[in-house]
């Protein structure tokens, strides 16, 4: 998805404020930060792989790319955590991480 079919899927539920909760799945995330998955989007917390190859936040967050770039250098990415509701959405991590996926199918 682009960033703003992202923004559209949070606005339909509520906002950023509390997507993260509704979208996260009900399993797998540390200390009790399970969501509620109201959607069956299902937000695992696959954590991510660093530009140099460590891998980093299993269990504690998961980063989706979005389709839509910044620049050559940099994506939108979607940050989902353990301990918080929101979403939150930047454009701060180097296109060399390595974020999960997700397909939308036309």
């Amino acid at each position: 998805p682009t960033h703003a079919e992202y923004g559209t899927l949070y606005t339909a539920i509520g906002g950023t404020g509390i997507a993260g909760t509704k979208l996260k799945s009900t399993r797998g995330w540390s200390n009790s930060g399970n969501g509620t998955d109201n959607y069956e989007f299902s937000v695992l917390p696959a954590g991510y792989r660093y530009d140099i190859g460590d891998f980093v936040s299993q269990g504690h967050d998961a980063d989706l790319w979005s389709a839509s770039e910044n620049n050559r250098y940099y994506a939108w990415d979607e940050n989902f955590g353990y301990s918080y509701a929101n979403v939150s959405r930047d454009i701060i991590y180097h296109k060399d991480y390595a974020f999960s996926v997700r397909c939308v199918k036309d």
